[in-house]
């Protein structure tokens, strides 16, 4: 069989896997660990289902695959199997690993790798501390993995473009196509010329609100460390720092002005229970080394 059917087979594979259910997922990836023979007996495979899972794996088909491969190509996405050697295998912590990701750029080495994540509409002064601990913490070598959003998200990207030969992926929500995630052009590009944008959706997915919550532990699992220069109560951010405490990935929360406001009630709430409250980048560095 040639690489190209098989890169096919993986795709429908992961295409159908990213809509089963986890118990799903799971009777399958007990029996078939090859994408075709899933595929060529499909049904056999179909009596390990649930009838919601059924439904769903009956109406799945290649013709999927084979036109969101050639769009891949076209955009010059790539895209990575769980399982392959190029997995991120510190993914594997999730309940939920996803089937694949779909990359734009070069995903870099993510040793180490420090998530920033936090408000979109942040202070100044923390907007100020995502760029500035990027930076350093890129200069000491580390991948920054943000979420492409405005506020800190974007700071922290930043953050790494400003360190010389510094490392940064951004974890989207939507597919890897620059005209669904909203953002400038020249930020989609520099983000890329840095590292890689990063989904587990297909290129042409549109952003969707149950999305950016998934999102989130990708984000999480993806590094060693993350760190919050902010966090209100109603935000994603205590989603992310939550799978990170659930996989064992160390906390860190920017110790909030005296004068703050409520805006920074999450970050008092991820301190009160137990993250580490940081002033400077070196408190990070040091948990990293």
């Amino acid at each position: 069989m040639s690489s190209e059917k098989t890169d096919i087979y993986s795709l429908w594979r992961a295409l159908t896997e990213m809509k089963l259910s986890p118990a799903g997922v799971s009777a399958i990836a007990e029996i078939y660990d090859d994408s075709f023979e899933l595929y060529d007996d499909r049904e056999r495979a179909s009596m390990l289902l649930s009838l919601h899972d059924l439904t769903i794996f009956q109406d799945s088909d290649l013709e999927e695959a084979k036109r969101l491969s050639e769009l891949c190509e076209e955009a010059g996405i790539s895209v990575i199997f769980r399982g392959s050697g190029e997995y991120p295998v510190r993914l594997m912590r999730l309940a939920e690993p996803p089937p694949a990701l779909f990359v734009s750029g070069r995903l870099p080495s993510l040793e180490p790798a420090v998530s920033v994540v936090g408000s979109r509409d942040a202070s100044e002064e923390a907007l100020d501390v995502a760029r500035r601990f990027s930076e350093e913490l890129a200069d000491e070598g580390a991948c920054i993995i943000s979420g492409l959003a405005r506020g800190v998200d974007l700071a922290a990207h930043f953050g790494a473009v400003d360190s010389l030969g510094g490392r940064t992926v951004a974890v989207v929500a939507s597919g890897t196509l620059p005209s669904l995630t909203g953002c400038v052009r020249e930020i989609w590009e520099m983000v890329e010329s840095r590292g890689a944008i990063v989904s587990e959706y297909p290129p042409d997915e549109p952003p969707k609100k149950q999305n950016f919550l998934r999102r989130n532990r990708i984000t999480a699992a993806l590094s060693d460390v993350l760190f919050i220069p902010q966090a209100s109560l109603r935000s994603g951010t205590l989603n992310t720092a939550r799978v990170a405490g659930e996989i064992g990935v160390p906390v860190y929360v920017w110790q909030p002005p005296e004068a703050a406001g409520p805006e920074f009630d999450g970050s008092r709430r991820l301190i009160k229970n137990g993250a580490f409250c940081v002033t400077s980048p070196m408190e990070i560095i040091s948990g990293l080394l």
